[in-house]
């Protein structure tokens, strides 16, 4: 009796032991699973960022690389001076050893690239992670290491256009406001300048007169990424192609003489007056929508049917372009869907969201009448041939364009 008493015992001790070595085992490759997690999907941003203590031990170790434009102008470099040896290899006990960041543009790059002192900011807070790495060859390194001697860091090449970031800084002259080149088709930023500005070379120097008596004009602010601004013209983009939807036969006629203001036929109380009350006199659509004229877009508004702006926004093609949204666009856009309703207040965020939906959008105006008459000359066939030949003349008119982001719309004659 006690033996059985003695074996049951040691089988009860045994399973403990062997569910604590399943649960160590299991908390082992949690732990290996979360390293391979960090390492391969988390490193590169907790590295970089400008508030892990770990850039300091980097510090002794690279030197910070340079950023380069896309004509590989040098944008911001570090300068080394080391004067602990003599030029015959000789230690001077009394040489001195200091790096500084320098930035040949001066404030033409100050917000686009930012500056790494006092914190970092632009490009050298979004690169810090590359900028503290090195290439080097290995062997290099350690060797560098053992002589107590800093690798050089590795360079970051933007896409920002040095001659085009000049042109759009001098163009705002003295006055506050923001300039962005995109490449529409790449989406890389060519060019990227603010004003007011400052210059990143002395900002140790400049730092309390900058956050104190400049606070007003706050040229630490990147105008082009934290700025916030009026919607502006932006929807006339939406406007003008409802416009040609409405009117696929016509739209090259639309013709509005603008006097500086647009007022309401129907209630005299809303007057819409241009920028400035510039006049921009006769204008077809086309000029209107190159002066960016008010009146005349107002008068559009007019001539377009509500109930179709809405359907053009919501387009089913269109929604399919989601791929250049992002996800706070896309919720904008799925509220707008699910309510059928404008905004009461069309603001900034709401149009950026559906400029992305319209991006690289094509409409095919396809007539009815001439569409039916050549379905009409075809004989009796299968349904697959009918598909086939129907598939041919639309083809006929979107001949040498890109079919992904074309909408084919078929409309009738209005009588």
């Amino acid at each position: 009796m006690s033996e059985k008493k003695s074996r049951s015992g040691k089988q009860k001790s045994n399973r403990n032991i062997v569910g604590f070595i399943y649960f160590f085992a299991l908390l082992f490759f949690a732990m290996i699973g979360y390293m391979i997690y960090f390492i391969g999907w988390q490193a590169e941003d907790l590295m970089g960022n400008a508030y892990n203590p770990r850039m300091e031990v980097f510090n002794d170790r690279f030197v910070r690389g340079a950023i380069l434009s896309a004509d590989g102008q040098v944008l911001a470099q570090t300068a080394v001076t080391d004067t602990r040896v003599n030029q015959d290899g000789s230690v001077n006990p009394e040489g001195t050893y200091t790096e500084t960041r320098q930035y040949p543009f001066g404030g033409v790059f100050a917000q686009a690239v930012g500056y790494s002192t006092k914190g970092k900011t632009g490009l050298e807070a979004l690169a810090n992670f590359y900028l503290m790495q090195s290439n080097a060859n290995p062997v290099t390194q350690v060797v560098n290491e053992i002589m107590e001697t800093k690798s050089l860091g590795d360079n970051v090449v933007t896409t920002l256009d040095a001659g085009l970031q000049k042109v759009a800084y001098d163009a705002l002259g003295d006055q506050k406001g923001a300039v962005i080149a995109v490449n529409p088709t790449t989406g890389e930023v060519l060019a990227m300048a603010s004003k007011p500005s400052f210059d990143p070379n002395t900002i140790v120097e400049d730092w309390d007169d900058i956050v104190n008596n400049q606070s007003a004009a706050a040229p630490l602010l990147n105008r082009c990424t934290q700025g916030l601004y009026a919607p502006g013209s932006t929807f006339k983009i939406v406007m003008a192609l409802e416009y040609m939807r409405e009117h696929p036969n016509d739209w090259q006629d639309f013709r509005f003489d603008c006097d500086g203001e647009y007022q309401d036929p129907a209630d005299e109380r809303y007057v819409v007056h241009c920028y400035g009350g510039e006049t921009h006199g006769s204008e077809d659509l086309s000029s209107a929508f190159a002066n960016s004229c008010n009146a005349a877009f107002s008068k559009i508004g007019t001539l377009t049917d509500s109930k179709k702006l809405l359907e053009t926004v919501t387009d089913p093609l269109v929604l399919a372009q989601k791929q250049y949204l992002n996800d706070d666009q896309q919720k904008v856009i799925d509220d707008f869907v699910s309510t059928k309703e404008l905004p009461k207040r069309v603001d900034d965020f709401f149009v950026e969201s559906i400029t992305a939906l319209l991006k690289g959008f094509e409409p095919v105006v396809i007539d009815a009448e001439t569409l039916v008459e050549k379905l009409e000359q075809l004989q009796p066939l299968s349904e697959g041939n009918f598909r086939k030949k129907l598939n041919d003349i639309v083809a006929s008119y979107t001949k040498g364009k890109d079919e992904s982001k074309l909408r084919i719309v078929v409309k009738r004659k209005e009588n």
